[in-house]
């Protein structure tokens, strides 16, 4: 009986092969998660008086969650956080609680294990015990937006940004 040996290198290119496959799976399922996205309503949930008369225009991290939440079992995804660095910074003017947050937001294909992992910064000063809560919300409505491509409205080269409005007259 002959016996057949499978070469190091032809077991390197299936390896290959099995990860590309499992990568394009991955990118398709990503794919359809954001076309679903884009259906969705992305409507500011409300205003934020800033001194001087200015103001911003908010998402919230509650609507981007109820939104994403259904979509990633729907399209076999799953999204693992891990939130490392948790930094206490100097208080800003009244805000007696300022933090900034590292998080690595993991994307994972629920059929495959293939996964991808990326990280969000977030950074919020509050008054009261929320500082934290508040920039790990900012970390992930940052992934979110950049992950997924979802337009928050806000363009920073927008000569209304510079002064401070986020709309135009």
């Amino acid at each position: 009986m002959e016996t057949t040996s499978v070469s190091e290198t032809e077991m390197r290119a299936a390896s290959y092969v099995s990860e590309m496959g499992m990568r394009a799976a991955f990118y398709k399922k990503k794919s359809n998660f954001r076309a679903a996205i884009l259906t969705l309503d992305w409507s500011k949930d409300g205003l934020v008086p800033l001194p001087g008369g200015r103001s911003y225009n908010f998402l919230s991290a509650d609507k981007v969650k109820k939104n994403l939440a259904p979509l990633f079992s729907k399209f076999g995804l799953e999204l693992d956080v891990d939130c490392e660095a948790i930094t206490q910074m100097e208080p800003v003017g009244n805000m007696t609680q300022h933090w900034v947050v590292k998080c690595i937001y993991t994307l994972v294909d629920t059929d495959t294990g293939y996964s991808v992992s990326r990280t969000s910064y977030g950074e919020a000063a509050d008054a009261g015990d929320k500082g934290v809560g508040k920039a790990r919300s900012h970390a992930f409505k940052r992934w979110a937006i950049e992950e997924f491509n979802i337009a928050d409205g806000i363009d920073s080269d927008d000569a209304a940004y510079e002064t401070g409005s986020r709309f135009k007259p």
